[in-house]
């Protein structure tokens, strides 16, 4: 049963990962939209994410969108693993699926994220709560070294639902990453 769900989430994750990362992109402030810039620069989680306030949820959201870009451009996952925590279900398999693509000889191409909007919702118990809408450019997935190219339509006002937690040493970070929806 376990190898049945872990197998469904991977395999909804690395769907997930297909029409979201990609390209790391320069940082930008929320709201605008992204243009894809060279996988070499690592993102940078900045002190702003360590105010406990809704400035540092939204740099940490900055943040974490940076690294799952990064992630799926390169398939370095640090920077996403360093923004989120190993409570984010989805954010931990996302990395997992980029860096065992890339270690296979396969790559994703022009997945990158587009902030469209971003609302936060409020804070309860030291969480943070955002709606977070990004579109997605037609883009490639490539499995592994030699394997076919898969073509995704990408898709426009894509709503995920982040929960960031509060840590005095870490500032904000994503603990969990809920599902697209696409209105």
């Amino acid at each position: 049963m376990l190898k049945v769900i872990a197998s469904t989430i991977c395999g909804l994750l690395l769907c997930t990962l297909n029409a979201c990362g990609g390209e790391s992109p320069k940082p930008k402030p929320l709201g605008a939209t992204s243009s894809p810039s060279s996988p070499s620069a690592q993102p940078t989680i900045t002190d702003a994410v360590k105010q406990k306030n809704k400035a540092g949820v939204k740099a940490a959201v900055e943040a974490f969108v940076a690294a799952w870009n990064h992630a799926a451009a390169t398939g370095e996952t640090e920077p996403l693993e360093a923004i989120s925590t190993k409570d984010c279900v989805k954010c931990v398999a996302a990395a997992k699926v980029a860096r065992e693509t890339y270690a296979r000889g396969g790559r994703y191409v022009g997945t990158d994220w587009s902030i469209n909007r971003y609302q936060f919702k409020g804070f309860e118990n030291e969480i943070g709560y955002v709606e977070l809408y990004v579109s997605v450019s037609p883009n490639t997935y490539v499995a592994s070294s030699g394997a076919s190219p898969q073509h995704k339509t990408g898709g426009k006002n894509l709503i995920h639902f982040l929960q960031l937690a509060w840590s005095e040493n870490a500032g904000w970070r994503v603990i969990a990453l809920d599902p697209e929806i696409q209105p």
